[in-house]
């Protein structure tokens, strides 16, 4: 279930990255990227949240805490940059 959790967050990421808009007009790209950044920092941090339980009862690492940091970082730089230089909403 975290994997498939993870592959979520990393194809929402993804999207968000894929989306590449043309300028400030381009409102479809806009949302799709904003969207994709938002949902992937949502599952990333639902992902974070249910890893808790098995990393506590040591049957997971704590390296499966790894994936969905890294993923809402990368979510979260996208949002902050689309916000920034786009200014869309």
């Amino acid at each position: 279930m975290l994997v498939a959790l993870n592959l979520l967050a990393a194809c929402c990421v993804l999207l968000a990255f894929v989306m590449v808009p043309e300028d400030r007009w381009d409102r479809d790209a806009l949302d799709g990227a904003g969207i994709g950044a938002l949902l992937g920092m949502g599952v990333a941090v639902a992902t974070a949240a249910l890893t808790v339980l098995p990393v506590a009862l040591r049957w997971l690492g704590r390296r499966w805490f790894a994936a969905p940091a890294a993923l809402f970082v990368l979510a979260a730089a996208r949002y902050a940059w689309v916000s920034q230089v786009y200014d869309p909403w």
